[in-house]
Order: C-alpha cells, then structure tokens, then sequence
C-alpha cells in the first residue's frame, strides 16, 4: 500500500483501475472511494483522488448557495442588503446562486457514473436503490411540513394548486408535477421532477458512455438544445439536461483529478475568471429562459477552486462535508422553514449574515433527526420488498 510521489501518486489500492498520464515519467492511478487510501497518507492522496467525501463537501457548499438564493433573491422579504459600488451585494449573489441547480446536477451525473464503475449497472437494481433514495424522505417531509404548514399558515392547497386538486396533488406527492405545469405545494420542489428525470435517462445515458463518442456527442446535444432553446422539448430535460451529461463526462475522463496537473496559481486564476463571467453574464439576464449552460460551468469552476483551496479533514471541511450529506433532507424541507411557518424569526435581525447563519442553525439539526427516521423508513420498506420477493419466488 505505498504511495509514491512522482509529480502525482500511484496507489496500489484503486476500485476502478484508472491511470491518467501526466508529463513526463508520472501518472496518477486513483481509487474512486476515498476510504481505500492508507490510513497514514489519506489526507495527502485526497489531493489527487475526487470521490464522495469531496462530493459532500461540495453539496454542503451547494446548500449554502441553495439558501442565499431563496432568502436574498427577494428582497421584500426584508433584510438589509449591503451596496457595494451601488448595487446590492445580496440581492447579486442570490441571483448567481441560482447555479446551485447545474452544481447539483453535475455532482448527480459524477457520481452515479463513478458508482456505476465499481458495481456492474443493473437497470432494476438501479431505479429500485434511487427510488428508495428519492421517496422515502420525500414523503416524510410531506406528512411532517405540509401538515404543519396547512395549520399554521394561509399556504392553502387551493392557493397551491388551484383547479383539480386531487390529480395536481398525486402528481406532487410523486414528483413529477413539473410535467403537468406546476411547481407544487413547495415551489422548490419542481427539482424532484428534474432529477427523477435524469434518473430514468441514466442507465440509457451509461451505456451510451461505453461507445466511442456517445456521451460526449450526446453533451453536444444536449447543449444545443438549451442555447437554441428547442421549444418541442420539454423544459426540464431542455434546461437540465447538460449539466448532468457533463458531470457524467467529469467523471468518465477524470478531468477534475487531471485538473492537479495544471500550475495551481494560473489554474485557480482561469477558474475564478470563469466564474467572474458567468456571474457577470447571469445577472445581466435575471429571466430564468436564458442557457443554462453557462450555470454548469461555473459549477465546474467552483468544485476545482474549493477542492484545491479547502484542505480534507479541516474543520471547513468537516462542516460543509456534514452539511452535503444532509443535503437531500435540506433541499426538501427548508423552504418551509425560512418561507412559511419560520420566515419572522428567520428574518428578524435583518442582517444578512444573521438571517444566512440562523437558517443553517435551523436545518441542519432538523435535517439530523429528520435523516435518522429515514434511515429507520428505508429499512422497512427494505424488508418489505425483501419479503415480497420471497413469497414471490415461493
């Protein structure tokens, strides 16, 4: 199990066999999953290896973003807001926070592919492990806040959903409400359809990735049709589309670990300058029908600048690592904290550094207790199935 230092690390213990060349004599050979590296040198092959560790770290940075675009994309929900050269600096980030949607989607598309590597796809296996991912904690969030939220406030089912209740709300508890036109009892929600979505094009999209040039034509594609903005096409797979496909690409070449090649100043320089223009661009078109590939870019930019600048098993680390493993929970529910039935507390200091810093004080322990029922829900709905296939074979 040494590692050797040659302008890069070769591990003996790797769970996809993946060697990339560098210059020279070097190459890296990488393990996909972080917990394979030696205990006495697990910090320093983290420098060159992406696996679910820095996945978390990255959704608990994507969450952070996730709450600065609902609490500061509005700014009559009341918060001061700090001017900087005359513009609202809040406000601003909100806007460019928006992109937490692509970073989502790509670090999806990344680790499904790399999950996808180290186990053989089953197609049935598949959508049974990810339904059982999605659904269980959905349906939590909706017999606990929707409830709560009915009683408490004047959110109405019909202020909802208007006309045809019954049927919007089947769509809604299934997640796919974005495909009959509507957001749903929690407008944040309409992401469920999207990545349920990219769930069920996966296991196609996978194979594809085996042929030559599948994925990367099918990138192009999906690129095309966002920029042209083919209207025949439905929106969620429109919009979203590329991001995961490109996430899938990261992964598939290794270009985030090939990224360590690169001089770390000028690299760090290129992925803050990427983001510079992205952000420019994104708020100069606040209409959400503006290409979204721009979004999966600075996506991209943003995971190569936090991986290289926040050091593996930092307090930083830790923190937003913990945060990205509760991310799923977070996303579900955390409008109904800061929106609905918490929105005066949430608010009450009107300091933007406060309002951000409470909402995370709020979600973060409710996403804890909230993840442990989940946990507890999956295994039944394990033994059930578990159980059913038995008597099913008998």
């Amino acid at each position: 199990n040494e590692l050797i230092m040659k302008r890069g690390i070769a591990s003996s213990e790797t769970g996809v066999n993946a060697v990339l060349p560098g210059n020279g004599s070097f190459a890296y050979t990488l393990s996909p999953d972080k917990s394979e590296a030696p205990m006495g040198n697990e910090a320093f092959a983290r420098k060159w290896n992406f696996g679910p560790p820095e996945t978390a770290l990255l959704k608990g940075v994507a969450v952070c973003m996730l709450l600065c675009h609902h609490l500061f994309f509005t700014p009559s929900d009341g918060y001061d807001d700090w001017f900087v050269a005359g513009y609202p600096f809040w406000h601003s980030l909100a806007i460019v926070c928006k992109s937490t949607v692509a970073l989502f989607l790509l670090l999806s598309g990344f680790g499904l592919y790399r999950s996808s590597q180290r186990n053989p796809l089953n197609t049935f296996e598949f959508y049974k492990k990810r339904l059982l991912r999605l659904y269980p904690t959905y349906f939590l969030v909706w017999l606990i806040f929707v409830p709560l939220t009915l009683i408490f406030t004047d959110h109405s089912l019909a202020a909802a959903f208007g006309d045809y209740i019954s049927l919007k709300l089947i769509a809604n508890l299934l997640g796919i409400q974005m495909y009959f036109g509507m957001y749903g009892y929690n407008p944040t929600w309409w992401f469920m359809t999207a990545i349920l979505t990219m769930y069920a094009f996966f296991p196609a999209f996978y194979r594809l990735a085996g042929t030559r040039w599948g994925l990367e034509i099918l990138a192009v594609a999906a690129a095309a049709i966002d920029i042209f903005d083919v209207w025949f096409i439905n929106a969620i797979i429109r919009q979203q589309s590329f991001a995961f496909i490109w996430g899938m690409l990261l992964a598939k070449h290794y270009w985030i670990e090939k990224s360590t090649q690169w001089p770390r100043i000028p690299l760090l320089m290129a992925c803050a300058t990427v983001c510079l223009i992205v952000s420019w661009i994104r708020l100069g078109f606040e209409n959400p029908g503006h290409p979204f590939c721009g979004d999966t870019f600075l996506a991209t930019a943003l995971i190569i600048l936090i991986w290289s600048t926040i050091p593996y098993g930092s307090c930083t680390f830790r923190f937003f690592a913990l945060l990205g493993n509760h991310s799923y929970s977070i996303f579900l529910f955390h409008i109904f904290i800061i929106g609905f039935l918490l929105h005066n507390l949430v608010y009450a200091t009107k300091n933007p550094l406060f309002i951000l810093f409470s909402s995370l004080c709020l979600c973060l322990p409710i996403a804890l207790i909230l993840d442990k029922f989940e946990k507890i829900l999956v295994q039944q709905c394990q033994k059930l199935l578990h159980m059913s296939s038995i008597r099913a074979v008998l």
